[in-house]
């Protein structure tokens, strides 16, 4: 399964590129979860390093 497809990675904006917008105002631009237990990843900035993918955004582990 491909949880990170490139329509979302066509729309993240490159990391630090929201740096000067508050948090509060912030776009998610996707959202992951764990089906079988607590987390949810929203998803504000990412870009491709080497052979991975790093992201940034709000980690709610409750």
């Amino acid at each position: 399964m491909k949880l990170l497809t490139q329509a979302i990675k066509n729309q993240l904006p490159k990391l630090y590129a929201t740096k000067a917008i508050p948090l509060k105002e912030k776009e998610i631009v996707c959202k992951f979860f764990n089906p079988c237990g607590a987390g949810t990843w929203y998803v504000v900035e990412g870009q491709q390093e080497e052979d991975d993918f790093i992201l940034w955004g709000l980690v709610d582990l409750a």
